[in-house]
């Protein structure tokens, strides 16, 4: 009997020669979907199929011996969903917004977001936001304001969709730095850059995915304010 755990892992729960129930962990995941578990694709082999959080098909298979792990269906896939934007975050009124950003190779064509990398500078907080998409967070957006006088920050919880958002705010220093949700698990602050005045704790809306972002920065001075892009996982 294969089942999916609460952590997204697969388990086989197995009658040991008519003595014992036996559950064994066969797959870290994890699983965004109940396994499928098929017989006789190869003699004495058994295949169980799953889908990833990032779209991508799996199969965990036993040759006799041992469990084994194998992507067979590369994600990305598109995401059929309206986009929607949560506004501004911090309400900061300085600034200037710039260019909406989507995950995606093309406006109609929106993947889910997988990874974060936000640009701190000393003393100014966050000056730059790029998102990753895609199997193995293989692609990249443009940054969000252009700025290259920060060093990036990568971040991503096991290549899984980002599900919510925390933005920190330090006062006359704008965005901070941002933490995020995905799988169940937080990534914890990225940048750890500058202080906390307060902090905007789950701007998307529940069962959301987030696809995009639009930065507000002043001048030289970085990032004062972000609209984050989504769509509904319920859809």
């Amino acid at each position: 009997m294969f089942w999916r755990a609460p952590d997204g892992s697969l388990w086989n729960t197995s009658w040991d020669n008519g003595r014992y129930w036996e559950a064994t962990q066969i797959s870290k995941g994890p699983m965004a979907s109940p396994p499928s578990p098929v017989c006789g694709l190869k003699a004495g082999q058994v295949d169980v199929f799953w889908k990833a959080p990032d779209g991508s098909l799996w199969d965990t298979w036993y040759d006799g011996s041992v469990w084994a792990d194998k992507e067979i269906y590369r994600f990305p896939q598109r995401v059929p969903r309206a986009v929607k934007w949560t506004g501004p975050v911090t309400k900061n009124p300085d600034g200037a917004w710039l260019q909406q950003i989507l995950a995606g190779p093309l406006p109609d064509d929106v993947r889910f977001v997988t990874a974060l990398e936000p640009f701190k500078q000393g003393g100014y907080g966050l000056v730059d936001f790029r998102m990753y998409y895609g199997g193995d967070n293989a692609h990249a957006t443009i940054r969000a304001t252009r700025n290259f006088d920060g060093s990036g920050v990568f971040k991503t919880l096991d290549n899984a969709p980002i599900t919510n958002i925390t933005v920190r705010e330090e006062d006359k220093y704008g965005v901070t730095d941002v933490s995020f949700t995905a799988n169940g698990y937080e990534s914890g602050w990225i940048a750890h850059s500058g202080a906390e005045s307060r902090s905007f704790k789950n701007v998307l809306p529940p069962n959301s995915i987030l696809v995009g972002v639009q930065a507000k920065a002043q001048g030289g001075y970085g990032i004062v304010d972000l609209n984050f892009a989504y769509v509904s996982d319920t859809a």
